[in-house]
């Protein structure tokens, strides 16, 4: 799965899914999304048709997304029985047709009701609409673009389950069980990427419908392949537990927009993500001996290469501390700052893990009203990811003879740009909650001004030369929650 729309790029993913024995390539995020953008944008229509036929002559299956319902507004004619009904799903599925004819290579499409301009379940609708319970309407809805894509145009067509809340995966679970000519597309997870979220229970839970799995092997919400994150073990873990449920394949998505993992420390994501296809009960450790020694030359089972397993493993459990608190998601900000302190107090809500895991309420209610003691927890994970990020740092340089220089500079830089961001959540997160500290008792105000100063400080002093444009959107982010935070702290809010 890619979002990047560039020619080159798109042809470079086509000699990686030679390398890596790919054999299903969905085209996504930046390119056009909504089935009416295919005729709007036509030179990117026709770039998409010429990379389906190319990766046809590869043995590549070439899809591309599609977002429904594609409207705005909530008060819609959707009764076929009526002129302005049938005028509503005859306009979705021209756009459909249109989209399909200008790229006749194509194997499918890949379709999402989540993050839609209008989402399905917040349809008001006619009555029509209304006597449907949110699993008719899925299906009824679905299956008008399955007669134009399937049985019309002979394309296959997967669903995603992409959801924001529990009761809508129950919904698309429910309205999509058993259906035919569609094939689902879960994420393994029960919403976003998130390590700490229970297996999703859409697992398995399409009866007849064929299921094939999503995960991000360049880590959206863990660095976006700036940094070496590692998901060798992670990608197992889930995958064996998505085997056991019946899955048939597995879809991963290498970038996000122009941030990438191919060329990256964190393309050994893609590697694993490959082997375990082919080979599910290889071992994380033959993985990593595999990686390093066709990536970086390191023989395996090598002190070198044991060193640079231990480095990539580091990096996973940096990430775990650094971007999460306890466990939860927070801030959830793809890979950057929050701008806010609402942002990071409405994740804890929104994005809760006791939303899917009621074990977790507690952690929940803690943070939710943090104690002294709560947040020298969280404080003490925020040391540890830097401590961690410290010793990759130190351990990389003992590798200095062992890897190639054009390979050795790039994944020293990463470590090096690792350890800032580790410093900069660290500091973050002491601002961020002895502030929350302070709201509840003034006496500690004076530690919050100054944690916020520190954190300010520590915000103006990252760079990474390879990556200005992520940085500088960091900063601007960072600096909004200083000022954000100090605004909070004066007010007493």
């Amino acid at each position: 799965m890619v979002h990047g729309n560039d020619r080159p790029y798109l042809l470079s993913v086509l000699d990686a899914a030679k390398r890596y024995g790919i054999n299903h390539l969905e085209i996504a995020g930046m390119n056009p999304t909504f089935s009416e953008e295919f005729t709007q944008y036509p030179k990117q229509s026709a770039l998409i048709e010429e990379i389906a036929q190319r990766g046809k002559k590869q043995g590549l299956d070439v899809y591309v997304w599609i977002r429904e319902f594609n409207v705005r507004g909530r008060d819609l004619k959707t009764d076929p029985a009526t002129p302005e009904g049938k005028a509503f799903w005859d306009g979705r599925q021209n756009a459909l047709r249109a989209a399909l004819g200008l790229m006749p290579s194509l194997t499918g499409v890949v379709m999402s009701y989540g993050s839609t301009p209008t989402e399905i379940w917040n349809v008001r609708g006619d009555s029509f609409w209304q006597q449907m319970t949110p699993p008719q309407r899925i299906r009824f809805s679905t299956e008008r673009f399955r007669d134009v894509a399937v049985r019309e145009f002979h394309k296959e067509m997967f669903v995603r389950d992409f959801n924001h809340s529990p009761n809508q995966l129950h919904w698309l679970v429910d309205g999509l069980r058993d259906e035919d000519g569609i094939i689902m597309h879960s994420k393994a997870e029960p919403q976003d990427w998130q390590f700490f979220y229970p297996h999703s229970f859409a697992q398995g839970a399409y009866g007849k419908t064929p299921q094939v799995v999503e995960f991000d092997l360049a880590g959206e919400y863990w660095g976006c392949s700036f940094i070496p994150v590692s998901l060798v073990e992670y990608l197992k873990y889930r995958w064996d537990y998505d085997r056991s449920k019946g899955a048939k394949g597995v879809v991963g998505r290498i970038d996000r927009d122009n941030d990438r993992a191919l060329g990256a420390p964190s393309e050994i994501n893609l590697y694993a993500h490959s082997i375990l296809m082919g080979k599910p009960d290889t071992s994380a450790q033959e993985i990593y001996d595999g990686w390093n020694f066709s990536r970086y030359g390191l023989k395996p089972k090598s002190p070198e290469s044991n060193r640079l397993t231990e480095i990539y493993r580091r990096c996973t459990e940096v990430v775990k501390l650094q971007y999460y608190t306890l466990g939860f998601w927070a801030p959830k900000a793809q890979t950057s700052l929050p701008d806010s302190m609402r942002s990071m107090e409405s994740t804890l809500k929104s994005k809760s893990t006791a939303q899917w895991d009621p074990a977790a309420k507690p952690t929940e209610a803690l943070l939710l009203d943090p104690t002294p003691h709560t947040v020298a927890r969280i404080l003490h994970d925020k040391a540890e990811s830097v401590r961690l990020a410290g010793q990759n740092l130190a351990e990389i340089s003992t590798l200095e003879g062992a890897m190639r220089p054009a390979d050795y500079k790039p994944f020293r830089d990463q470590l090096v740009f690792m350890l800032d961001q580790a410093k900069v959540w660290e500091s973050m997160a002491q601002a961020f909650w002895t502030t929350k500290l302070a709201l509840k008792n003034t006496a500690g105000k004076d530690a919050a001004h100054s944690a916020i100063e520190a954190f300010d400080t520590q915000l103006h002093g990252l760079q990474n030369s390879d990556a200005p444009q992520f940085v500088a959107h960091l900063q601007r982010s960072g600096v909004k929650l200083v000022a954000d935070m100090k605004r909070r702290l004066d007010a007493g809010e």
